[in-house]
């Protein structure tokens, strides 16, 4: 059985990937190795669009963590808040 693991993905959806790694193989240590590019290089769709996928990002951890799927995480709330301004700005 293997005791590390590189994990590749893309910046924005790294953090999920490496909870979903660590609640699946608790007994494997983990590196983060998203590819070096900045956001604009990875956005697959419009500016808003593209904000509000981001923002759903702790939805998206929330989600899988209320399934067990992955390590619950600890989003501060001022980033919650955030994420929400950006939706709510976006709706508008």
């Amino acid at each position: 059985m293997p005791q590390t693991a590189i994990l590749v993905a893309k910046g924005f959806a790294m953090r999920r990937c490496v909870a979903t790694f660590a609640q699946q193989f608790e007994n494997i240590q983990v590196r983060a190795c998203p590819p070096h590019s900045v956001l604009v290089e990875v956005a697959d769709r419009g500016q808003a669009e593209f904000a509000v996928r981001l923002a759903a990002e702790f939805d998206r951890s929330d989600v899988y963590a209320a399934a067990g799927d992955i390590r619950t995480q600890d989003i501060p709330s001022a980033v919650r808040q955030l994420a929400q301004r950006i939706r709510t700005l976006v709706a508008s």
